[in-house]
């Protein structure tokens, strides 16, 4: 596997060496190009492709329902996602004997649904974050989360909660979409520009609108050099590194998709009544264009919205999408109780900095120039915020407003203790004064514990991602 050419892990079997072999297939691999040593998987792969000629998310899907079902016909070695040869040649006979056939086989049983809304409506037994990186050169483990993992421990011990550590991609969220059936979804694509008919980059596009929010071009500085710089890249990260690939997730609990989809720009809800719903970012429609090869019309446009809500199992009604200028929405918007949507409050983030007095050293002229830096922001994207927030507003939610005040108090993880039934919000910190002040807001909106870890602090930018970015919950 290449960074350039990710791969999909399908499935593990017993190879003719009596070795564990994993079956792996590209992103629009031809069929023709698809073969193993067993022939029994062969079959399987001849059946699924007959009439297509390169691998499609759904034949994703059923492969993986078909060996699924092979890898639970032994008790013995049942669940382990590996085939064992006996249990391939018990998929055989029942192919054979006409008793199953690959569109006949039943689909796993999902898992339990209970945790689908981002907000406080689920019980959080578990948080992860990525695992220390092993350096070779040193022989030493480094932990690129500096205190994070530490301060989150003691906020699990009190409410109930486990830490683990998997994998290796700080910002794990972004590669994990829950469905609304429970399972994960996974997007099978891994380039996210100049995929459609005209070749036409929506990518470009995006950022450009978003720049021109953020900033001026002069002389020395284009939009076009700032496309360039890491810092304000773009959506695909996910697609162009394979990372939803690597999930750490049994195969019962992924489903393939084509659409594309980055975990800081999906926030699930769960509205007033309790139905599942989802508030997506705009940009969103555009990738999933780009992946699907289709111009932006508006009749190919409601394709792409039509193939997001197949992807997430949701009721096309049932999801709200709204105009974006960050990288992704999460930035913004947290989902609280049902129906419940906290949005940012720029205007009072801005009485609260010049209420604030002056800590040491600092002067009146530093405090004008953070309300100058929080008041341009807000000028500059206030017309984008309303039109988000009254799409919000028709889709039926409830706006909680919390102040903004230049830091990211909005990317956090909330949910409920299993241990005390209390609600808890997880954000990160500023300084202790202003955590304060914010805290007050967040109780306000019903939060019974809100914590602050030091994301800032151990180098994370507010505009590189927080808390939310880095965690998975379940």
């Amino acid at each position: 596997m290449t960074e350039d050419n990710p791969q999909i892990k399908v499935f593990s079997y017993i190879n003719k060496n009596n070795q564990v072999e994993d079956i792996k297939l590209n992103y629009g691999q031809k069929w023709s190009d698809i073969k193993t040593d067993n022939e029994v998987i062969n079959s399987v792969f001849a059946q699924v492709s007959k009439g297509k000629e390169t691998v499609e998310a759904k034949d994703l899907n059923l492969l993986n329902r078909i060996f699924l079902f092979a890898d639970n016909l032994l008790s013995k070695t049942g669940g382990n996602e590996i085939l064992e040869v006996e249990e391939l040649s018990l998929l055989k006979e029942k192919f054979d004997s006409g008793e199953i056939n690959i569109n006949s086989i039943p689909e796993d049983s999902t898992p339990n649904i209970n945790n689908w809304s981002e907000g406080t409506d689920r019980v959080v037994s578990e948080i992860q974050i990525c695992e220390p990186e092993f350096d070779s050169e040193t022989g030493e483990f480094s932990d690129d989360l500096g205190t994070i993992p530490e301060a989150l421990q003691e906020i699990a011990e009190k409410e109930g909660f486990k830490i683990v550590r998997v994998g290796n991609d700080v910002m794990m969220e972004d590669s994990h979409i829950r469905r609304s059936d429970g399972k994960y979804y996974i997007q099978y694509n891994t380039n996210t520009e100049n995929s459609n008919k005209n070749g036409a980059d929506y990518r470009t596009e995006y950022l450009r609108k978003r720049y021109s929010v953020y900033f001026e071009e002069d002389g020395n500085s284009t939009y076009d050099d700032m496309i360039t710089n890491e810092r304000f890249n773009g959506q695909g990260r996910v697609a162009d590194e394979g990372k939803s690939f690597n999930v750490n997730l049994p195969k019962s609990q992924l489903v393939y998709g084509t659409s594309y989809l980055e975990g800081g720009n999906v926030l699930n809800t769960l509205k007033k009544d309790g139905t599942p719903g989802a508030i997506i970012g705009e940009e969103s429609i555009g990738y999933t264009l780009n992946v699907m090869g289709l111009d932006n019309t508006p009749d190919n446009v409601k394709l792409a919205k039509k193939q997001i809500s197949e992807d997430l199992g949701l009721n096309e009604e049932d999801i709200t999408y709204i105009p974006q200028y960050d990288y992704h929405i999460d930035m913004l918007y947290r989902p609280l109780h049902n129906g419940d949507i906290a949005i940012p409050d720029f205007e009072e983030g801005i009485r609260i900095i010049k209420d604030m007095p002056l800590e040491e050293g600092q002067t009146e002229e530093d405090k004008e120039e953070s309300v100058n830096l929080v008041n341009e922001k807000a000028t500059r994207t206030k017309k984008i915020r309303q039109e988000a927030e009254e799409m919000l507003k028709q889709a039926g939610y409830n706006i909680i407003r919390i102040p903004n005040i230049g830091q990211n108090y909005m990317n956090g993880v909330t949910g409920t203790s299993p241990i005390t039934g209390k609600s808890f919000y997880i954000t990160n910190s500023t300084d202790e004064k202003t955590d304060e002040i914010i805290k007050k807001y967040f109780e306000n909106a019903g939060i019974d514990h809100v914590y602050f870890v030091p994301t800032f602090q151990n180098g994370f930018f507010a505009h590189d991602g927080a808390i939310d970015c880095m965690t998975q919950e379940k």
